[in-house]
């Protein structure tokens, strides 16, 4: 397992949709499950995977704003009981892209730190949630840190009318 969460994303694989593609650690697999990727390590010799990442990407809608997006955090999972605050929604540079950062333990699965990363780009809102084990969050940093900076966005395929008004 330790294997695993060494791996570094310049041994990475490529992987799209319409709207998205990103890259994940070689060893990782992804798989579509209706409108998100679930992507996840090899398993430990008791079948339990130490971090999953969900990425997901869709048309903007009335709910999708920065603001609002801070406000559910702060509000809905957060205040959550059980839940802890290990990073408040901030304002984070990933590669070239600014996404909103916040960080709680136990707010998907108890013992678990998960990090939601949020943007919206053109017409599209994109999520990422990356949570890790407790025991290994250290290593998890690195990881969700290169997918996030590898996520590109393809506003123009989520709705081709507004390419043709770029030319």
């Amino acid at each position: 397992m330790l294997f695993a969460l060494l791996v570094n994303l310049t041994e990475a694989k490529p992987f799209a949709n319409t709207y998205i593609s990103f890259d994940i650690p070689d060893d990782w697999q992804c798989n579509l499950e209706v409108t998100e990727f679930v992507c996840r390590p090899p398993a430990d010799s008791n079948g339990k995977y130490s971090m999953i990442a969900i990425l997901t990407a869709k048309e903007v809608g009335e709910t999708d704003s920065p603001q609002l997006y801070i406000q559910h955090l702060q509000d809905d999972v957060g205040s959550t009981a059980g839940v802890e605050t290990v990073r408040a929604p901030t304002s984070t540079l990933l590669g070239q892209a600014i996404w909103l950062d916040a960080t709680y333990l136990n707010s998907e699965v108890k013992n678990y730190q998960t990090r939601y990363l949020a943007r919206t780009e053109g017409n599209l809102g994109v999520l990422v949630t990356f949570s890790a084990h407790r025991s290994v969050v250290d290593q998890a940093q690195s990881i969700s840190d290169g997918i996030a900076k590898s996520v590109q966005v393809n506003s123009y395929l989520a709705r081709p009318e507004l390419n043709q008004d770029r030319r």
